[in-house]
């Protein structure tokens, strides 16, 4: 019995080259969706990093400024009474 040309044509298209070549493309697709992904990661992260880099930065520059309007102290002065 013969298949109807639309039948026999989608067959051929499930078991011939464009089916896996569908299927390479899918698979393809998938691992750069995951490594953009972990890249999006991995930059979220680094965003982070420096965002903390630069707070700190900020409160050491204040620290600075802070300790520059303070009177120098002597080891005495640190201690207390007790030296």
């Amino acid at each position: 019995m013969m298949l109807p040309r639309s039948q026999s044509g989608t067959h051929q298209l499930e078991d011939g080259c464009p089916a896996r070549l569908i299927r390479t493309r899918y698979v393809r697709m998938n691992r750069v969706k995951a490594r953009l992904a972990d890249l999006d990661a991995k930059m979220a992260l680094q965003a982070a990093d420096e965002d903390r880099l630069a707070h700190v930065h900020s409160v050491m520059t204040r620290f600075a400024e802070l300790s520059s309007h303070l009177p120098p102290q002597t080891e005495k002065d640190r201690l207390g009474d007790e030296a």
